[in-house]
């Protein structure tokens, strides 16, 4: 578990304006995302799940829209978007207000999309709640990183995709 709550940090600590990850970084971090889903998929097959197992499913698996949002893109499909399958950062939030990332002034490509029981995300949010809650101390950070909603989900064009072009 400590590994997993180092990883996760490592993961939240990466800037969001400076370099992108590296295909090394990304493929190291799905080994993390990949545990958690199967961890998931295999509360999900238990008949008598535990308290702990149920609050995990209930709070860690994300079904619902997320949204990922990119300043850096190209005005036509596929927008310059590199839709590689590794998971990256999207976010539940709705008021993009709340999110520090955004400069008002500049256009973005919003991309949403809708998961799934079947298609599912993984809550960070979610995550610290049920970690503390059964006594394993972990802070994702400030109000700020908070307020981000982060979702975890791959980068994948799938069809399943809305794109639209925004400014704040």
């Amino acid at each position: 578990m400590d590994k997993m709550l180092r990883d996760i940090k490592a993961w939240l600590n990466h800037t969001k304006e400076g370099p992108r990850r590296t295909k090394e970084d990304l493929a190291r971090f799905e080994l993390l995302w990949n545990t958690l889903r199967g961890l998931i998929l295999e509360i999900k097959d238990k008949e008598n799940p535990e308290d702990l197992e149920k609050d995990f499913l209930d709070k860690v698996m994300y079904t619902g829209k997320i949204y990922r949002f990119h300043r850096k893109f190209k005005h036509s499909f596929p927008y310059g978007i590199d839709f590689d399958g590794y998971d990256r950062s999207w976010t539940a939030q709705t008021d993009l207000s709340k999110m520090y990332i955004f400069n008002k002034d500049c256009k973005y490509l919003e991309i949403s999309r809708v998961l799934t029981e079947d298609d599912f995300g993984i809550d960070l949010n979610g995550f610290e709640e049920v970690a503390n809650k059964y006594g394993e101390p972990f802070y994702l950070g400030s109000p700020a990183i908070k307020d981000e909603k982060e979702i975890i989900f791959p980068l994948k064009d799938d069809g399943k995709n809305e794109f639209k072009i925004i400014r704040l």
